[in-house]
């Protein structure tokens, strides 16, 4: 009996296994075999095995060297673009990436039970990775871990998990993960792994510009492994980073500490380069040239000569020896043009020239270490187009500097714009690392800008925030100023916001400008009086003061400057922007009857005034006279009388213009009614007007 159970039982078995066995033959044969062959082709397409196997040096840079720009608040960290591919890169095998989706899918729902799902996970989130679908593959890598924290391609997984992370800028998760991905790549004996997720915590704690916390995994690993060869490259990559955290002292001992473990011949290479580099920035030239020797002696380092005669040249760049360095350069342009290390050495040089405010020679440099990629691209190309916008610029102004050096004054009328170049050349000076040069052009942009301009607000916060250290007082003042004057600009709101102004701060701008306006009407003042109800009527549509402004305009121009035609498109503005003011009433009888005129047509019998036939004493049945007889506005209400005043029946009304706080109604406005006006006004017979209102107003003549 209990040899049947046996028998039944290892048949059931033998089932089972075979079920699995066929299950795992056909998972592998028709689906997990393509997919894998296709992530091949796709990462060959990549070049990333080439890119994974250095099979030449690093080009290491200093950071006080580097032109070191603000880390964007958006987008990927510098330090992850390389991994990053683009859509030109990975256009020819898009299909293929969508392929390995759709096959993993396939796997996924049919073929669950079989051992090839670990390795599909991985590979979809690979595919997603590379289709820059950072989400879905983080959603991958988590299913993998979370269903086998210990396989195979744990850490793997772990480590694209973190790239994800790093990519999308959430750093806490990011460096969180990386710790995790080194301890399952300890415990899996995965170097590859390990050395990787160290390179990626070195750099997160460089871009957080955290040196101690770049190098500290590094002493750890080296400390913690036995395998020399290892420890050879873990010693340079921290020695690496302290040479570029332009610490060189103690760089140079560090990598001379590599030779204590066993090296290959590329580790050798660059820490030998490396040092020398070390010793001349500290001054040891001698030690350095004698590094150089042996390296240029060597002849299993004959392929990377130019990397030799490319720290030949910053040897004699430190020395100041430049009539040596044209002689090197000569032989490098010759036999290396635009390799990526002659870069590097422009670049530096490029630098120099441009520390000792030498830019024009400093441009050609920087001209020269963006003809390739290398390090230093970026930041050439940059330098390069700020000195050229600075040197465009500066050579615009050149004729109005110098008359502002002489004490000459400056055509008004070229104020803004000479104020905008101001401004733009503070600014590429900001950018320069020139503080003293852009404050000097920011206050030149204060004075030479009209103060009744918006712009003038940019130029005073941007002023005020370059005097914020070295004269907080000043700044205080200016930033009190925009606030008082542009509070309906953004950085006049910033300047409230700064000063901790209240809402009825804003309300009593709104009133004070009417009544700014007011007076220069009251002091006959007209055209300064029109520039001041334009004002608040651009910035304060919805104020309860804008339909007033825009009737007194009308008034102003119908009854002070006599022009009716400039009133009439005032009062059409009024009418359709704000017809339910008492202003608009005022108005509407008095338009309509105009444009009916000006139409040609028959006038309706609402518009035609009333004419009474009186019968006179003595000559019965005899029309002796006919008497309009009418209210006094309908007296008014004659082609000549309205052509002439179109609104001069509303006397009334002009008490009420000098009364700016009573009898006002809030009405919202769409945008911009007043490209109405604009379009109108062009096509005015008065368009000297527009050139007269738009002058800024003297200081003398505010109230």
């Amino acid at each position: 009996m209990r040899r049947i159970f046996h028998i039944i039982f290892s048949m059931i078995a033998l089932t089972a296994i075979s079920c699995m066995n066929w299950e795992n033959f056909i998972t592998y044969y028709n689906t997990y075999y393509n997919t894998e062959r296709i992530i091949n082709e796709v990462e060959n397409e990549f070049e990333y095995q080439n890119e994974k196997k250095r099979i030449t040096p690093r080009q290491l840079i200093p950071r006080t060297e580097i032109f070191y720009d603000k880390k964007d608040a958006l987008g990927p960290p510098d330090f992850m673009r390389d991994f990053i591919v683009s859509q030109q890169k990975r256009q020819p095998v898009k299909r293929k990436l969508d392929s390995i989706e759709i096959k993993g899918s396939k796997i996924l729902a049919h073929r669950s039970k079989s051992k090839f799902v670990e390795g599909t996970l991985f590979l979809m989130a690979k595919a997603y990775f590379y289709d820059n679908a950072w989400l879905n593959s983080q959603i991958k890598t988590s299913e993998l871990i979370d269903r086998y924290p210990d396989g195979e391609w744990s850490p793997d997984a772990h480590l694209l998990m973190a790239k994800n992370y790093l990519i999308q800028r959430k750093f806490y998760e990011g460096k969180l993960v990386l710790s995790r991905t080194v301890d399952i790549a300890w415990h899996k004996e995965r170097y590859d792994i390990l050395s990787e997720a160290f390179r990626l915590e070195a750099e997160l704690s460089l871009y957080q510009d955290d040196i101690e916390g770049a190098y500290r995994p590094y002493l750890q690993a080296i400390a913690q492994s036995s395998d020399n060869n290892l420890r050879a490259k873990w010693q340079f990559e921290l020695a690496a980073i302290l040479f570029r955290a332009a610490k060189f002292e103690r760089a140079e001992i560090e990598f001379a500490k590599v030779f204590r473990f066993s090296p290959d011949y590329i580790t050798r290479f660059e820490a030998k380069l490396y040092r020398a580099s070390s010793l001349a920035r500290i001054g040891k030239f001698e030690e350095a040239e004698k590094l150089l020797d042996e390296l240029e002696r060597d002849r299993k380092f004959e392929e990377w000569s130019v990397y030799v005669l490319a720290e030949r040249m910053n040897l004699v760049r430190l020395q100041n020896d430049m009539s040596k360095f044209k002689i090197y350069e000569k032989i490098a342009d010759s036999a290396y043009a635009n390799h990526p290390a002659l870069m590097t050495t422009y670049y530096e040089l490029g630098m120099k020239y441009f520390k000792d405010k030498d830019y024009s020679t400093a441009r050609m440099y920087f001209a020269r270490s963006k003809g390739t990629r290398s390090p230093v691209f970026e930041s050439s190309l940059r330098l390069y187009f700020l000195i050229n916008d600075l040197e465009s610029r500066k050579n615009k102004l050149s004729t109005t500097l110098l008359s502002l050096s002489r004490g000459e004054e400056v055509v008004d009328s070229t104020g803004f714009i000479v104020a905008l170049e101001l401004f733009e050349v503070g600014r590429i000076h900001e950018q320069l690392g020139n503080l003293d040069s852009a404050r000097y052009y920011y206050e030149l942009a204060v004075k030479m800008s009209p103060i009744e301009r918006d712009e003038s607000a940019r130029y005073l916060y941007v002023y005020a925030l370059s005097l914020k250290e070295l004269d907080p007082i000043k700044s205080d003042s200016l930033l009190d100023l925009i606030a008082h004057n542009y509070p309906f600009t953004e950085y006049g709101k910033e300047a409230i916001k700064y000063h901790g102004y209240t809402t009825e701060f804003v309300i009593d701008s709104v009133a004070e400008l009417y009544q700014s306006g007011d007076r220069f009407r009251r002091t006959g003042q007209y055209n300064y009086a029109i520039d001041q109800f334009k004002q608040l009527y651009y910035k304060y549509p919805d104020s309860k003061y804008a339909p007033k402004s825009i009737y007194t305009i009308g008034w102003i121009y119908e009854n002070n400057l006599q022009q009716p035609d400039s009133a009439l498109i005032y009062y059409q503005i009024l009418l359709k922007y704000y017809p339910h003011t008492e202003y608009a009433g005022d108005v509407r009888l008095s338009v309509a009857y105009l444009l009916a005129l000006r139409s040609g047509e028959e006038l309706p019998d609402s518009l035609k005034p009333k004419v009474v036939i009186k019968q006179t004493k003595g000559d019965p049945g005899v029309f002796k006279t006919i008497e309009k007889v009418k209210e006094k506005e309908q007296q008014s209400l004659t082609p000549e009388n309205l052509l002439q005043a179109p609104g001069k029946f509303f006397e009334g009304i002009k008490e009420s213009i000098s009364k700016p706080l009573e009898s006002i109604k809030e009405f919202k406005l769409p945008e911009n009614p007043f490209d109405l006006l604009k379009s109108e006004e062009k096509k005015s017979s008065e368009e000297n007007i527009e050139e007269t209102t738009n002058q800024p107003i003297k200081p003398e003549d505010k109230d």
